[in-house]
């Protein structure tokens, strides 16, 4: 992790600046860039006029561990911490609109998510999946679901006994339509083709993933 410090300018002085145990860095004037180690701590810089201390300045700065770690269910990526951004790869490629905490596997491969807190990012390991065969392997799991009709022309419906929330993605895993509570999917706006509809119960916990149709 790189910053850059700095403190007031006093024309004639030199800085001497102390970094926490692991940083490196080095500067004798008001700034400093430095590589951050694996922990924080004290950082401090003395400010020197004609060999006498006028200032000396301490803070105590901290290391934001972002470190994303991929972790999956029913084929469902997700990751074990929450972030304010995400971007999904697949073999190393960036998918288009896949930017949510969860992303629905379409396909084997080489699976990594891009996290953002604030302006710090990082990249997860690889997880590989090589078990997916296609939809239906959680759609039996939950029989009480279902989406009608299907293929649909302008509407479909959720046929459920619990509220839920639903996503409709396109095959390469864009968003088409937000997540929703409504059992009434609007597929007015869509072009005709195959889509993904995403089923979660009211903690965003997937329950099931259909293929949806639509015609004309």
């Amino acid at each position: 992790i790189n910053n850059i410090y700095s403190i007031f300018y006093i024309g004639g002085a030199s800085y001497h600046w102390s970094l926490p145990s692991g940083w490196t860095g080095q500067s004798d004037s008001n700034s400093i860039a430095v590589q951050a180690g694996p922990e924080g701590g004290l950082l401090s810089v003395s400010v020197f006029v004609c060999g006498d201390t006028v200032a000396t300045k301490t803070m105590n700065v901290h290391v934001l561990s972002i470190d994303p770690e991929i972790t999956t269910k029913d084929f469902l990526l997700s990751t074990t911490k929450t972030y304010e951004r995400y971007q999904w790869l697949l073999n190393e490629k960036i998918i288009a609109g896949a930017i949510h905490p969860t992303y629905s596997i379409q396909e084997n491969g080489a699976y990594r998510v891009i996290t953002s807190i604030g302006e710090c990012s990082d990249t997860s390991d690889i997880y590989l999946v090589t078990n997916y065969t296609g939809i239906g392997d959680n759609t039996a799991a939950r029989p009480d679901i279902n989406v009608y009709p299907n293929p649909a022309i302008n509407k479909a419906y959720i046929q459920s006994a619990t509220p839920v929330l639903t996503e409709l993605n396109s095959l390469d895993g864009r968003a088409v339509l937000q997540r929703s509570s409504s059992h009434e999917i609007d597929l007015s706006s869509l072009p005709p083709g195959s889509y993904i509809l995403h089923v979660f119960d009211q903690r965003n916990m997937p329950l099931k993933t259909f293929k949806l149709v639509k015609t004309q």
